[in-house]
């Protein structure tokens, strides 16, 4: 299954309709980042979610899908089982600890507009 890491606030509508929607499809491990108190982690999901501000700020697999409009459009069109299906490449998924820690990358290197390949241990080059 893949990992989910979701950017939330605990009150928030559309964070909480984006976690049914992925409770929906089966998903039961979803990674919870509150940001409301956590300086660092809004920092960290704006910084990864290439500079979006409103939450939530929705991660499959280390690939930014957006917000709750964008994971619900992914879903209508077809697209959100597929990447739900897929395997994580991370061995700590789960673990709590953020995508940054798990050597997920920041988001910043060549490994594209979906966030860091995970190659440079999130250096931002593969060397």
């Amino acid at each position: 299954m893949a990992q989910i890491t979701m950017y939330c606030k605990t009150t928030c509508p559309y964070c909480i309709k984006a976690e049914k929607l992925l409770r929906d499809k089966g998903v039961n491990d979803i990674e919870k980042i509150k940001i409301e108190t956590n300086p660092e982690a809004k920092a960290e999901m704006i910084s990864r979610s290439g500079g979006r501000t409103t939450v939530p700020q929705i991660f499959i697999n280390g690939e930014h899908i957006g917000g709750c409009d964008d994971l619900i459009k992914l879903n209508a069109e077809g697209g959100l089982d597929a990447k739900l299906a897929a395997e994580s490449a991370g061995a700590d998924v789960g673990s709590g600890a953020s995508s940054e820690a798990k050597g997920e990358g920041s988001g910043s290197c060549s490994g594209g507009e979906g966030g860091c390949c995970g190659s440079c241990g999130g250096k931002g080059s593969e060397n």
